[in-house]
């Protein structure tokens, strides 16, 4: 059930006590001591609603990775499925999300120029200066998939050609905390070698935070 709708029937429910309040006469104590109860539990069960709508979201991605090779041409199809998993006990609704795949293999100039200094590569994964950037997609969420309640998920597939001569690929996915509008705050990282006989990968799904804004 969408958001919308828990809503309204949220809504219909406190509409049901409010006319039994209404209904009922103060004639005694216990009434009076019923009517509270009801307005106490209705309130109760308002903040509990609320609550497992806006704290502490927690999202886990994963990622199953395939590889294509294409007849006759320099290019391999790389097939990235993003799992986005809801492990708390609270409604997500998703506003953005990117994915990202990086050169590792052959090494690029900048990186092997860099490991033999004193910064080394630590800490570089994510940067587009040291590793390129073969392709990245943005996700425009629509209405219908934006909302992931507790214990539910979503998957999105995408196809990237990259060039044959890439060996192995860094692939990253982001993304935001709607409660945090400018952060990307949970992300995955795969790294899968093109030149596997397997073809395919599957990453354990965990929690981590992202690092990039």
């Amino acid at each position: 059930m969408g958001l919308k709708a828990r809503l309204k029937a949220f809504m219909a429910k406190c509409w049901h006590w409010i006319l039994k309040i209404k209904s009922m006469r103060l004639t005694t104590w216990k009434d009076l001591a019923t009517i509270s109860a009801l307005i106490l539990g209705g309130i109760w069960t308002y903040m509990l609603w609320i609550q497992n709508r806006q704290n502490r979201p927690r999202l886990v991605i994963a990622h199953l990775v395939e590889r294509y090779r294409i007849p006759g041409r320099h290019e391999v199809l790389l097939g990235v499925t993003e799992k986005f998993s809801n492990v708390g006990p609270v409604a997500i609704e998703l506003k953005k999300a990117e994915i990202r795949v990086f050169q590792v293999l052959p090494l690029p100039d900048i990186a092997d120029q860099r490991a033999k200094t004193e910064d080394s590569l630590n800490g570089t994964a994510e940067d587009d200066k040291v590793w390129p950037l073969l392709q990245s997609y943005e996700h425009p969420w629509d209405k219908e998939r934006e909302l992931i309640e507790p214990g539910e998920g979503d998957e999105i597939k995408n196809y990237f050609l990259i060039p044959d001569s890439i060996e192995v690929v860094n692939i990253i996915s982001y993304a935001g905390n709607p409660a945090e509008d400018s952060k990307m705050a949970w992300q995955a990282s795969t790294g899968f070698d093109l030149r596997s006989e397997c073809g395919t990968a599957l990453t354990e799904p965990k929690e981590a935070p992202a690092q990039r804004k």
